[in-house]
């Protein structure tokens, strides 16, 4: 029984399906495929069959970050000494006809101040950085005290009124452009607001490992397990570094019977050796978890923006075997079930080189964006190019570091088989070796054709063009082909050095950085270029503004550009 005394509230509980419970098992599979085939029910004493029930939907869920202190305050707070880190995940779901019809955000923010406080607010506020703006989506908290050493943690789920149109802007502006809202905690020192920041898109990782008594240091004899999901959302300083984290620790754990756990943390620490706390759940001996069955599971997510915990994420996303989980027990206070989050990085081995856009071009030119096939990169993927908020990418990430001709590459995102850097600007025309470098060790070089330009067309998918109509910004496909006559925005990479010259890493802002000399033709036709640019808030990306010839043919037509004594690939431009 759950007793509520106001009719409103939050009914949080876990529920296991033990092996052997097969029916149990199957229904949880289907659910998984169709979740529209289940629905949840409330019942209560009056209405016992039932008072309220929906069916399940799969939700569309972010997760974003936001750095909070005094100083981003309008005006600046310079006399208070606090930070905190908050997070936000949202998620919404849609009816049958694509209209919005659930969601629900929840706060949850790691504070830190000198002293204990009163806190007289929690809210997200429409409003960029620099600026004050409304309060759209407020937890509902007026006076709350914090911990007496003003250092803790709070969470407030928020339901989403879909019949507040202030609302149900921010909920879809998070997804659309976050950076345009604002966290703040207000204090009663502060009633304007103690600290804040603008959100952050995050990147995410996971990984899935079984907890093992044969695994702790020494082994431990007890019979148990615990297939565990560890899941991370990251977010980076200038210099790729990890500022803040969400951490969640999901454990099922599985042990012969009465248990008492005392302690689930992130250690650093190889396999075969015992290393320090730096991630800790706050389970502890005085407040325990406990378990009459040994079957269950533990669900808490952790903010992480410490040092200790930041050098262990920083650590683990190079070299994931360099971090463990353990789970302890009052039986087992130095731990019971243990993992490495993931085996030693291997040494990397490159087997191509191409220019950004894939293997459809395989020169390259200064500045122009390549893509490194191959092998063992990294263990933890992570793709910065569209989310960067530095002004320069970085050139190292989660371990990983590219060079090229000898000179650092910017990298602007990393998988197990795929890199993509930047070409170094200074990089000369060329056979050049390029070497991919982790933890695991140094990759053979493998030679790059590099040319003063290599000039090369994006695909929208297999054929088609990267290209955008100027009047709608929409892309140009076979739904919604160009008209001749229209201009267009072409996607490309490999044009080399702009008019004022643009460093390596840079991103494009606050001027237009031309590139001089481009033609191209569309269904053979030439199509005049009124502008070729480095495209701006990027790196290594240009675009080019021209015109569909009057008189090109309906279908699918081809499109190619020139510059000096290099063609690029040809696409496929749909003209109506």
């Amino acid at each position: 029984n759950v007793m509520s005394e106001t009719g409103r509230g939050i009914i949080d509980r876990p529920a296991q399906v033990r092996p052997a419970d097969t029916a149990a098992l199957q229904a949880l599979r289907d659910l998984l495929v169709n979740p529209a085939g289940f629905y949840v029910n409330l019942h209560t004493t009056v209405n016992p069959g039932g008072v309220i029930r929906g069916q399940l939907k799969r939700p569309e869920v972010i997760t974003l970050l936001a750095p909070m202190s005094p100083r981003n305050e309008v005006p600046a707070i310079t006399t208070l000494q606090a930070s905190g880190v908050g997070s936000i995940t949202a998620m919404r779901t849609y009816d049958a006809g694509g209209n919005l019809d659930s969601a629900l955000i929840t706060f949850e923010v790691a504070y830190n101040f000198p002293v204990a406080q009163t806190f007289t607010g929690l809210h997200i506020h429409a409003g960029p950085a620099g600026a004050n703006g409304p309060v759209t989506i407020n937890t509902g908290v007026t006076r709350l005290e914090s911990t007496t050493s003003g250092a803790g943690n709070v969470t407030f789920p928020v339901e989403v009124d879909l019949n507040n149109a202030n609302q149900v802007n921010t909920l879809n502006g998070l997804y659309a452009d976050p950076a345009q809202y604002y966290v703040n905690m207000h204090t009663t020192e502060f009633p304007g607001g103690a600290i804040r920041a603008q959100l952050r898109r995050t990147d995410e990782f996971e990984f899935p490992i079984t907890l093992l008594p044969s695994n702790e240091v020494p082994a431990v004899t007890v019979d148990a397990s615990a297939p565990t999901v560890m899941k991370f959302h990251t977010i980076r300083g200038t210099d790729g570094q990890v500022i803040a984290a969400r951490v969640l620790f999901d454990v099922n754990y599985r042990f012969p019977g009465e248990t008492r756990f005392t302690g689930l943390h992130i250690h650093n620490g190889a396999a075969g050796a015992n290393g320090p706390v730096t991630v800790n759940t706050g389970i502890t001996a005085n407040a325990p978890v406990n378990t009459d069955t040994g079957f269950g599971n533990i669900y808490i997510p952790v903010i992480v923006g410490d040092t200790a915990g930041l050098a262990t994420l920083n650590t683990l996303l190079a070299s994931p075997d360099r971090a463990y989980t353990n789970l302890h027990t009052t039986v087992n206070p130095g731990g019971a079930v243990r993992a490495q989050l993931s085996t030693a990085t291997a040494k990397p081995a490159i087997e191509a080189v191409t220019s950004g856009i894939g293997p459809a071009s395989r020169v390259v030119a200064p500045g122009g964006a390549m893509a490194i096939y191959g092998s063992n990169f990294t263990q933890v993927s992570s793709d910065l190019y569209f989310s960067w908020e530095g002004l320069r990418f970085p050139t190292a990430l989660n371990g990983v570091e590219v060079t090229v001709q000898g000179r650092p590459a910017p990298v602007f995102s990393v998988t197990p088989g795929l890199t993509l850097v930047q070409v170094p600007f200074e990089t000369t025309a060329g056979s050049q070796p390029v070497v991919v470098k982790n933890p695991g060790g140094e990759s053979s070089p493998v030679m790059a054709n590099v040319q003063t330009t290599a000039p090369a067309i994006y695909l929208l998918d297999g054929i088609i063009g990267q290209v955008g109509a100027v009047n709608t910004l929409a892309f140009v496909d076979a739904a919604s082909p160009i008209a001749p006559g229209e201009l267009i925005l072409v996607f490309l990479t490999g044009l080399g050095q702009t008019v004022p010259p643009l460093q390596t890493g840079a991103l494009v802002t606050g001027q237009t950085n031309l590139i001089a000399g481009l033609s191209a033709t569309i269904g053979g036709r030439s199509a005049p270029v009124t502008l070729t640019l480095a495209a701006p808030g990027s790196a290594a990306q240009y675009v080019a503004i021209m015109m569909v010839p009057t008189g090109t043919a309906s279908g699918m037509q081809p499109l190619q550009v020139s510059l000096g004594e290099q063609r690029s690939n040809t696409v496929m431009l749909p003209v109506r």
